[in-house]
């Protein structure tokens, strides 16, 4: 029916977004990847004290309430740094709010054939999205 056909188009739609905010909190979250970057752009010259104890600082400013109290950054970073924040925090709503709405769709389909037909849409989406 066309309500089914609407139903898997939207699930369809908000599988890509699951699947690239993972990626994106995976690369957000990935200390090795900072330090790598670090050592690129010869942050440790400062000293590894200097860069990785702000790094945890920026870590648990992200995941928490926690406030940013490293003075190693400037006002400017400081307001970049929130910015980021709030940025994340309204991404993973989205994703929890898409996360949510895919799998009322699924269990409001009662149909395997739909509920796959949804699974590979979206990721054939995604795919295109990512090349």
């Amino acid at each position: 029916s066309r309500n089914n056909d609407i139903l898997v188009w939207m699930g369809s739609l908000l599988i890509p977004y699951t699947f690239i905010f993972l990626a994106l909190y995976g690369v957000m979250f990935d200390e090795a990847f900072y330090q790598e970057q670090f050592v690129q752009n010869n942050a440790y010259d400062l000293g590894e004290k200097h860069v990785d104890n702000p790094l945890a600082q920026i870590f648990a400013f992200y995941k928490s309430d926690e406030p940013l109290t490293t003075d190693v950054f400037n006002e400017k970073e400081k307001s970049h740094l929130h910015d980021v924040k709030a940025l994340y925090e309204n991404a993973k709503a989205w994703w929890l709010g898409s996360l949510f709405a895919v799998f009322m769709i699924g269990s409001i389909m009662h149909n395997k054939q739909m509920i796959a037909t949804m699974i590979r849409r979206g990721a054939f989406i995604t795919f295109i999205l990512i090349i």
